[in-house]
């Protein structure tokens, strides 16, 4: 315990007088001259501590997460979604100094956070490992990151099954309902997705000049930047002749586009996806998203190739087709 001042007794804590009379803050150097007065002297405290505050935030570390190259290489969908994730540990560990954190404080958030949104929690660790994963690199915090330990959260058997439950695949007939009473625009994109499979930023970032002259579309995956290409089969050629009958500005390059004629932001397709939805009965509604599935889940042959997937695990989230296992004649 420090012993109690006898001189300058109305200094901030920490800051002392030096011989040649200017003030000095512990691990901050000099802040004030040996002219200056108490209440400057107490002002240059107040803005070195706010100053080391922020550096120490994990407002600070996400930032410098985000200013690195490993941030930047991203798709622009994947910015998005760790930014979304930064959302609630910012307001949790506000005024938290994030040099001393430590796996145990990183894995109670996730605990408590687990019981409200289990999913959620899992790509936060995610998003955690990252930012210090960055902070180590960059010298922010010193020693090993304290979320590299932490395991993602499992699911028990019975919260897999409810899981499981919930993820219907769309029937033909909720399908063909959505798709007579959708416009035009959504026809076409719920077509392309459907004879695909591409992811849907893939489908309304489509071009007329992806389509190459010997049947095939040139596909670029803003997520993951693989390129291949698809082949338009009949049903998919009728989908892309139907594009050209899409009311509007006149035709700009977009396959699929809005009354402008520009391509549909991803906010401005959802909006439009909810609305048009309303056309049919409750029960019969779905996402778009949820076509992907019925595609992958319904594809003949070998179902990675028609997906694009790099690994059998991805390719299983999406085919909700139960696997066959042969029996004894």
């Amino acid at each position: 315990m420090p012993k109690p001042r006898k001189h300058d007794v109305g200094l901030p804590e920490q800051v002392r007088r030096l011989p040649s009379g200017s003030y000095q803050l512990r691990d901050h150097g000099i802040i004030a001259r040996k002219d200056a007065t108490l209440d400057q002297i107490w002002d240059a405290y107040r803005a070195a501590i706010s100053t080391d505050t922020q550096t120490r935030s994990l407002r600070h570390f996400a930032d410098s997460y985000y200013a690195s190259n490993n941030f930047a290489i991203l798709s622009e969908r994947s910015k998005q979604d760790y930014r979304e994730c930064e959302k609630r540990p910012i307001v949790y560990f506000t005024g938290k100094d994030c040099t001393a954190m430590t796996t145990v404080d990183i894995n109670n958030y996730l605990k408590e956070r687990f019981k409200k949104a289990k999913r959620r929690a899992n790509l936060e660790l995610v998003w955690f490992r990252n930012v210090f994963g960055n902070a180590v690199e960059e010298g922010l915090y010193l020693g090993q990151s304290p979320a590299a330990p932490i395991k993602p959260k499992r699911l028990s058997r019975e919260e897999r099954k409810t899981n499981r439950a919930k993820k219907r695949l769309v029937s033909d007939e909720d399908y063909q309902a959505m798709l007579t009473a959708a416009p035009v625009a959504c026809k076409v994109a719920m077509e392309i997705a459907y004879c695909t499979g591409c992811r849907p930023g893939d489908v309304l970032s489509l071009k007329r000049s992806d389509l190459t002259l010997d049947g095939f579309i040139g596909v670029e995956e803003s997520k993951t930047g693989h390129e291949y290409a698809k082949q338009i089969t009949p049903r998919l050629a009728v989908a892309l002749e139907l594009a050209n009958s899409i009311p509007g500005q006149p035709f700009g390059g977009w396959v699929i586009r809005n009354r402008y004629g520009n391509p549909y932001t991803r906010q401005g397709w959802h909006a439009n996806w909810k609305r048009w939805k309303t056309r049919i009965p409750e029960s019969q509604r779905f996402t778009f998203q949820e076509i992907r599935i019925k595609a992958i889940s319904e594809a003949e042959g070998n179902k990675q190739e028609f997906s694009m997937h790099s690994n059998a695990r991805m390719l299983g989230i999406y085919d909700r087709q139960l696997p066959l296992s042969p029996s004894h004649d």
